[in-house]
């Protein structure tokens, strides 16, 4: 069943298992648009009145696909992000 606009933190339960309770998500963070993305909604759902499923924590990983040489400032930039 799709989760509908409102359902914000049982938009994550369906892909759980019936009964897990999730103590921690994680997010893989580049630093490209994808995971910047995704961390922002997250982060928007931890911080919302309803909270994460279970009051569960956020971590952000940084990722380095090695795709750019520039990938140093890269994570860089998401040290930046996540303090910010």
């Amino acid at each position: 069943m799709p989760a509908r606009r409102g359902d914000r933190p049982s938009a994550l339960q369906p892909a759980l298992p019936r009964g897990i309770q999730p103590r921690r998500f994680r997010v893989a963070f580049s630093g490209g648009l994808d995971s910047q993305v995704l961390l922002d909604l997250m982060a928007r759902l931890r911080d919302s009145a309803e909270g994460l499923p279970g009051g569960a924590q956020l971590d952000a990983l940084h990722v380095d696909h090695g795709l750019s040489p520039h990938s140093a400032q890269w994570a860089e930039h998401c040290a930046e992000r996540c303090d910010a």
